[in-house]
């Protein structure tokens, strides 16, 4: 993600830039979406709840 996307996204969250980076960077691990491409940000915006 870009540096100043990044920056704006952790303004609006109210968290520090590195956490946003290791938020978005673990949701990627864990799901195999990375939100920096057009198919992998689709594919997070649509996906299924987990079950509980």
């Amino acid at each position: 993600m870009p540096v100043l996307r990044e920056r704006a996204c952790a303004r609006r969250l109210h968290i520090h830039p590195n956490s946003a980076r290791y938020r978005l960077d673990r949701w990627t691990e864990l799901t195999g979406h990375d939100v920096e491409t057009v198919d992998g940000l689709s594919a997070s915006v649509i996906a299924p709840e987990p079950s509980r």
